[in-house]
């Protein structure tokens, strides 16, 4: 486009609460989204492009257009900014809780599947390298080369996502443990990936199919990327959380504070590790397992708030 023709904080509660919302418009094309979400992006805009941002400057501009960008691309993959919740599970989160859980039992720093919108770690990779570069993506999961540290990976749960990202992680892990042999936990590299398996309601697999309409797609996915994991040889430990209707971040955090929704199904929580082969693979595993057990702790300890 020209550039914006409207900028605005739009008060939504007729002047008697705090301003909760941007707006931005461009050649008559609107969207919308939280002052917290627009403070963050404004902030990883900031720190990742090195430019500060005077709101009478040539940065600002930029800055926002980068942004209406990045609001015109996910929102369209939402579905629209005015039914945004239609597709927000494919893109959702795992709670802040669980993942300072992570970070803190294993060293958790970069998320493998996020967006600027939802991302909680000071690195993550995202879809869309190209726009979401500007805002601090490492760029794609699939385009990364890790050889240590500590990924966590929730991906969208398409079939051949969730192929594509069990090879990924296997071939990761197998030339990070060529690379060296090294046990240190800092050096290894480490992998904790989130799916959703059994439903909670525990409904079978075909009254569940009948719901979804036949496809019973999330559970036969579920099926072929956890023995894809299981085949690779690096897992350290694995847990399912049976019976634990799991709260999410919804990925349309961008559209409202604090929204969410509790998958019905359980989800599968598995820990691999370069070194899980090693010398020490009893205490590596032992170590994981109880990482694992604290993570579930934690987890279920949202839906009693």
């Amino acid at each position: 486009g020209e550039g914006f023709s409207e900028y605005n904080i739009n008060n939504t509660n007729n002047g008697t609460d705090k301003v909760r919302y941007v707006v931005l418009v461009v050649n008559n094309r609107r969207h919308e989204m939280t002052l917290k979400s627009y403070l963050k992006l404004r902030y990883l805009f900031t720190i990742n492009t090195n430019e500060g941002i005077d709101l009478t400057s040539d940065s600002c501009a930029t800055f926002h257009m980068r942004l209406f960008v990045l609001l015109e691309r996910y929102y369209q993959l939402l579905g629209s900014s005015d039914n945004f919740r239609q597709e927000g599970g494919w893109h959702a989160a795992i709670p802040l809780q669980v993942l300072g859980a992570m970070h803190t039992r294993i060293g958790v720093d970069c998320e493998g599947f996020s967006n600027p919108f939802n991302a909680s770690s000071m690195q993550f990779c995202s879809a869309f390298p190209d726009s979401d570069c500007w805002f601090g993506s490492c760029g794609s999961f699939f385009d990364m080369e890790f050889v240590s540290g500590a990924i966590e990976v929730n991906p969208p749960f398409d079939h051949s996502v969730a192929v594509r990202t069990a090879q990924q992680i296997n071939k990761l892990l197998l030339q990070a443990s060529t690379a060296t042999t090294t046990t240190t936990t800092t050096d290894s590299l480490r992998f904790i990936v989130v799916v959703p398996t059994g439903d909670s309601t525990k409904k079978t697999d075909h009254q569940q199919q009948q719901q979804d309409g036949g496809t019973g797609k999330d559970l036969v996915s579920a099926v072929d990327f956890v023995g894809l994991l299981k085949n690779g040889g690096y897992m350290a430990a694995c847990m399912s959380y049976d019976g634990l209707a799991s709260p999410f971040r919804d990925g349309c955090e961008m559209a409202a504070d604090g929204i969410g929704f509790v998958s019905r199904f359980s989800p599968f929580i598995a820990y691999l590790r370069s070194d899980a082969n090693n010398g020490d693979a009893v205490v590596v595993k032992e170590e994981a397992s109880n990482s694992l057990v604290n993570i579930q702790s934690e987890w279920a300890s949202i839906l009693k708030l």
